[in-house]
Order: C-alpha cells, then sequence, then structure tokens
C-alpha cells in the first residue's frame, strides 16, 4: 500500500459471511437475481425509447 499500512486480511469466517449476504434475497439464485434486474433494465428501456425493438 502506498500508506505504508499494514494490510489486514479477513478470517475465512469473515469471508464466508460476506459471501453468505452477497446475494440480494437469501433463497434468491444468482439466475434469478439477473433474470429480475433484466427485467428491469427492459422496462426501463421501454420507457425511455421503445424503438429499439424494432
Amino acid at each position: 500500500m502506498a500508506s505504508g499500512a499494514e494490510h489486514i486480511i479477513p478470517s475465512d469466517e469473515v469471508i464466508a459471511g460476506v459471501e453468505k449476504h452477497g446475494l440480494v434475497g437469501k433463497t434468491e439464485t444468482a439466475d434469478s437475481y439477473l433474470d429480475r434486474n433484466w427485467r428491469a433494465l427492459s422496462r426501463m428501456l421501454d420507457r425511455e425509447d421503445p424503438s429499439y425493438k424494432n
């Protein structure tokens, strides 16, 4: 680091906790998360410029 500070490496337990809570919903899979976001982005584009469908 440019500051000269010592690096702090998180424990395996901390890393596992971050991974566990990384998804939006506890039962939500990565695919359903991506699908939900894609539908939202598609609706936003439909409102902004529906001509993209042509």
